[in-house]
């Protein structure tokens, strides 16, 4: 399991970039940029969603139980949140284009906050 550990540690920096690139993105399109394109929205979330798929295959299949509060439950519960705050504003934004760019800008915002806050910063 040390290779999925690696991984997943390894991957969390193409995640957290992608999330930062979509906060910025979501703001400068809000500020009227419409022009910057913002296929950088597909990739933080598909990161994401890699990020957490090997977290959960990690705490599934290497004692997650058995790991102290943070790792048990802080860890795994925020970053479904920011997965789900990502997805969730990209949803939503598609359903309401003409405040689009605010709904997408909120839901990165929301997710890169909790990611920031989950990220185990002691283990770098």
């Amino acid at each position: 399991m040390d290779l999925l550990g690696d991984l997943h540690s390894w991957v969390r920096w193409p995640a957290l970039a992608a999330v930062v690139g979509a906060v910025v993105i979501a703001l400068l399109r809000h500020s009227g940029r419409e022009s910057v394109s913002s296929s950088i929205y597909g990739v933080a979330v598909v990161a994401l969603d890699v990020q957490v798929l090997l977290g959960i295959l990690l705490w599934t299949f290497d004692a997650g139980w058995d790991m102290g509060t943070f790792f048990k439950a802080f860890h795994p519960l925020a970053m479904l949140l920011a997965l789900a705050a990502a997805h969730g504003g990209v949803a939503l934004a598609g359903k309401r284009p003409r405040h689009g760019d605010l709904i997408t800008l909120v839901g990165f915002t929301m997710s890169l906050v909790l990611v920031v806050f989950a990220i185990p910063w002691d283990r770098l």
